[in-house]
């Protein structure tokens, strides 16, 4: 898979290593900010194509950070409205071609 070097995130996970993401998206879910991911070099096949959707907080030092949401009906509400927003695209995409 093709990735737009431009949209690439860098994480650092809690023991110290490095992820590369590709940014998908960012969006709001009622009042919160979301950030959707997905792994450049999936580890398993699983990986290939997921989503990761992250919560956008703030750190002690008033930084930005990203946290892993744990809330599934959460994380349910924004992927649907991410597939939304997808499919809209596509459709416009499609229009365009016409």
């Amino acid at each position: 898979m093709e990735h737009d070097e431009d949209r690439i995130v860098e994480l650092t996970a809690d023991d110290g290593s490095v992820v590369k993401f590709e940014h998908l998206l960012t969006l709001d879910h009622k009042g919160r900010s979301y950030i959707l991911l997905t792994p450049v070099e999936p580890e398993t096949e699983d990986e290939e194509g997921s989503v990761v959707i992250m919560r956008i907080d703030r750190d002690d030092a008033g930084e930005e950070c990203y946290m892993i949401e744990e809330d599934e009906d959460v994380c349910d509400a924004v992927f649907d409205r991410f597939c939304e927003i997808m499919d809209e695209d596509s459709e416009d995409d499609e229009d365009e071609e016409e």
